[in-house]
């Protein structure tokens, strides 16, 4: 079991407030905020997402928004992200690893979203994260791996090839 000193302590609770706020910006935002969370030259490969730097994210998650806003056919999409199983692990005192279990949940309509019965899909995840020049917790790669999809065709589409 890993024992940390008052100052490591201090450093978990900062980057499981970096994860709980990353999950509030897709949700809420769809991730239009998103580089706030991440250096500037971050890496971002999640099944056949992948991107460098924070203008490639921009326009990933304009594409997300744009996606999200209602249409007659299937009404406004919404999300939320959960995670779970959270571990740490630090390189040094600015580097460290984090992983967890990532779910996401996905759904189309007026609140509540009707029949969601599963995730839209449970992720393997890791963040590698470094200090940025005033100290702060940034996300420098972001790997996720899909265990379960569930049947959302937007999120489907976006992370495994089609059979």
């Amino acid at each position: 079991m890993p024992r940390f000193d008052p100052k490591a302590a201090l450093d978990v609770l900062e980057l499981q407030q970096l994860v709980t706020e990353w999950c509030r910006e897709l949700d809420d935002n769809h991730g239009l905020d998103a580089t706030r969370f991440f250096t500037k030259d971050c890496v971002v490969e999640a099944g056949l997402i992948s991107y460098r730097g924070h203008e490639a994210m921009r326009a990933f998650y304009q594409g997300v928004a744009e996606f999200a806003r209602a249409t007659p056919e299937r009404g406004i999409r919404t999300t939320r992200h959960t995670y779970t199983n959270f571990g740490i692990s630090f390189t040094d005192r600015d580097s460290a690893t984090v992983t967890f279990l990532s779910f996401t949940h996905s759904g189309y309509g007026d609140l509540p979203v009707a029949e969601a019965t599963v995730p839209a899909m449970m992720s393997d995840v890791r963040f590698d994260c470094r200090r940025d020049g005033k100290g702060d917790w940034r996300v420098a790669q972001f790997h996720a791996s899909p265990i379960f999809l569930g049947s959302d065709p937007y999120l489907n589409r976006l992370l495994v090839a089609e059979k």
